[in-house]
């Protein structure tokens, strides 16, 4: 605490000088004393310094040591000390005393340090009491009293502030001066005759309506520097008020973050804070809030904690004086949090996709990423598509595999995540191969042939088999087995994939059974004809056989012997498994037995033909009509005339024992008959006999005739379906080879083996 007092009237100066021979001369100085407030007193010494001097506290019956300043020097004097029980009242500075002029402080003047003298004297002159002038003594006087009140606990920087000085007691006059202190500074000073104020600076005091006990001190625009410990008191400093501390009170102000951008950017789950700050004082109350939302806190004590991506977003740092009205202040700062790549995903969302050869399809790759991550597509290591989207456009089954999704996020070092895509590629079947286990498709008759029919196609086929002489379906499966195969199983065999993805495809392969010939019940074989005179004879055989056989007709003449037809009226034709000859305008004459051989490398087969001509001429229809009887007439005389020349010259050539007709050729040798060849020059013996009984009884008429059918296979087969034959293909492939020019002969000549 600072204090002043009034010279002339709480300060009452003694000068004592000693008479004592050989004695120091001191002065002593006591000025006035406020109970409760310290006080200095201080001695002056002239003269030679012979002996220590001693401060006392003396009444008319006792005088007590105080403090005793040490010797030094005539000069000088060195420490000062308090005695030791009365250190706690009494302070002697330890620093090193001014050589002439020891002091001590009363820490705290009692009513008792104000009703007694106080000494300060050698050690040679003090115990002689009689020699002490009584004015050598000084003593404390009750001064004023100051008291100092502001006008508010704290001031607000940039606003005004008012102290006001109040004083009691003493003896003032006019012309004292009051003045006001800040940390012991005079900062304002006022004479008490209360004349107007002077404004220096900030600062402006004076008397409160002319009241000399009431002054003032007025501050405007109050700054940081007025903070401090402010005293009232007179400007000798003897006494003063207590002191009152002014806190200046600002903020917010230079609102700041740390780090100082005004965004920040964290990776998730790598924690940042940001810290924000203010000038105040007092200490300002800081809060975070985010976005629009006042009512729920962030962050508190100027510290916001981000660590994820839900923290991303604009938030607001809020400062509050809470000691000033009004003084919100906020700063915006924008968090931004990067993360991912994560929760990669597919759209469509499976892991798998199936598209169809040569249909079109995408699949987009994303993932949650901030910022976006770079998402790439790669099959091995060859890209394949880029910004997430995988673009399949006619598509091959080439293409399918797994696909790799890549995602990075660029902002993020080591984020390379990836997901694979398993794309498959369904395509129609195609039949890769298709083959017996046979030698050229070629087997033996009771073999067992395994047909194998290989199938590319995704997803899997249904394979199943059929043939051309049976629609309907034989197995189910990639390979079917004929475990014993006989002449009917010669055939196209079909090979059938499905698997609901395009067409079903089929692939057919041909069969061919070694076997001599049989006839095909499957097909009928008339072997009676009866006909009336002037119609056409037809006589068909249809037969299974391999390799495929040869034709040869005949005619049996009444004496049993064969007579090769080459009658000008018949016409024979081969068609590979079927033999027809044909007569036109059929007599009597043509009645009778026919034969013919059908022979392969494996076997003869011969079939006997009954063939009755009634004498009932169906060739006129009957010319009834009323058209014209002439014509009638002339037509009938032309046809009977035609038909005597005929006739004539039919029985001269029976006659002769000779027929009309064409040269045919044994199955066996295949030679040429020629012009000279009689019946005789054909026999049987150079071909398997394939009968034994022929009906010889056969005359040319409707009589019956034995039809009876020798073959030299045991057994006949029989078919279950008509259709075409898979010979006809190759029939023509070998009718360069047969010996005659029947049409279309068996395509199986070409093959080994099929000489035997």
């Amino acid at each position: 605490m600072v204090y002043v007092t009034r010279k002339d009237v709480y300060c009452v100066i003694f000068l004592f000088i000693s008479t004592v021979k050989g004695a120091a001369q001191t002065t002593i100085s006591c000025g006035g004393g406020v109970v409760g407030q310290p006080t200095v007193l201080s001695c002056s010494i002239s003269g030679s310094i012979t002996q220590d001097i001693y401060w006392y506290r003396y009444n008319t019956t006792d005088a007590e040591n105080i403090v005793q300043c040490v010797k030094l020097s005539p000069e000088s004097v060195s420490a000062c000390v308090a005695n030791r029980a009365l250190r706690s009242r009494y302070n002697v500075s330890t620093e090193l005393q001014p050589p002439r002029n020891p002091s001590f402080t009363i820490i705290s003047v009692t009513a008792e340090d104000l009703e007694v003298a106080w000494l300060c004297v050698d050690k040679i002159t003090f115990p002689d009491r009689t020699s002490i002038n009584e004015d050598s003594t000084c003593s404390l006087k009750p001064g004023q009293t100051y008291s100092l009140s502001g006008s508010t606990s704290y001031g607000i920087r940039g606003g005004g502030y008012i102290f006001t000085c109040q004083i009691y007691g003493g003896n003032l006059v006019p012309s004292d001066i009051i003045q006001f202190n800040r940390d012991s500074m005079s900062v304002c000073r006022h004479v008490l005759t209360c004349l107007s104020s002077v404004p220096s600076g900030r600062y402006t005091c004076g008397c409160i309506n002319g009241n000399n006990r009431q002054l003032y001190l007025n501050i405007t625009n109050i700054q940081v520097t007025d903070a401090g410990d402010w005293t009232c008191g007179d400007s000798f400093n003897i006494a003063t008020s207590q002191a009152v501390t002014l806190p200046v009170y600002y903020g917010p102000e230079n609102i700041r973050f740390e780090p100082t951008s005004s965004s920040i950017t964290v990776i998730e789950n790598e924690s940042r804070t940001v810290t924000c700050s203010a000038d105040c004082n007092p200490p300002c109350n800081i809060k975070w809030y985010k976005g629009a939302d006042t009512t729920t806190a962030s962050g508190s004590n100027g510290l916001l904690s981000l660590t994820k991506r839900q923290h991303a977003g604009n938030y607001t740092c809020q400062i509050t004086n809470t000691q000033i009205p009004g003084s919100l202040q906020s700063k915006q700062l924008m968090v931004i949090v990067h993360y991912g790549p994560e929760n990669i995903r597919f759209t469509p969302t499976s892991s798998s996709i199936t598209v169809i050869e040569n249909k079109s399809r995408t699949v987009t790759c994303s993932a949650d990423c901030n910022p976006p991550c770079n998402i790439n597509w790669k099959k091995g290591s060859a890209p394949s598509g880029s910004n997430g989207l995988l673009s399949l456009s006619n598509i091959t089954r080439q293409q399918a595999g797994n696909y790799t999704c890549h995602v990075t996020n660029t902002q993020i070092s080591g984020s390379l995540q990836s997901k694979q895509l398993m794309v498959i590629v369904y395509y129609p079947p195609t039949i890769t191969s298709l083959a017996p286990d046979g030698v050229g498709n070629m087997i033996n008759e009771e073999s067992t042939v395994t047909f194998n029919c290989s199938v590319d196609s995704l997803p899997s086929s249904v394979i199943s088999w059929s043939r051309s002489q049976q629609g309907e379906q034989l197995y189910s499966g990639s390979q079917y087995t004929i475990p014993k195969a006989i002449c009917q199983h010669t055939d196209n065999y079909t090979c059938t994939a499905s698997n609901n993805i395009g067409q079903p495809v089929s692939k057919t392969i041909p069969l061919y059974v070694r076997c001599a010939p049989v006839l095909d019940h499957n097909q009928e074989t008339k072997t009676t004809i009866s006909l009336g005179r002037g119609e056409t004879g037809v006589l068909s055989i249809h037969v299974l056989a391999y390799p495929l056989p040869v034709y040869t007709w005949y005619y049996q003449l009444q004496d049993g012997s064969k007579q090769p037809i080459i009658e000008f009226r018949t016409r024979q034709k081969d068609d590979g498994l079927s033999s027809i000859l044909t007569i036109q305008d059929v007599t009597e004459d043509d009645s009778g037995t026919y034969i013919v051989y059908v022979n392969n490398s494996l076997g003869t087969r011969s079939t006997v033909f009954n063939l009755v001509v009634s004498s009932e001429d169906t060739s006129v229809d009957g010319y009834s009509s009323m058209l014209g009887v002439g014509i009638a007439i002339g037509l009938g005389i032309s046809v009977l005339v035609v038909g005597i020349a005929t006739a004539l010259a039919w029985v001269i050539l029976k006659r002769n024992g000779k027929r009309f007709g064409i040269k045919s050729v044994k199955a066996s040798d295949q030679r040429v008959v020629k012009d000279s060849d009689t019946l005789e020059n054909i026999t049987l013996s150079d071909t398997p006999h394939v009968y034994d009984q022929v009906n010889t009884a056969v005359t040319n008429t409707r009589d019956t005739v034995n039809t009876s059918v020798l073959e030299i296979s045991s057994t006949d087969y029989i078919n279950t379906s008509t259709t075409s034959s898979p010979y006809e293909i190759l029939d023509k492939q070998t009718m360069d080879q047969q010996p005659n020019t029947y049409q279309q002969l068996s395509p199986y000549q070409n093959l080994a083996g099929d000489k035997n």
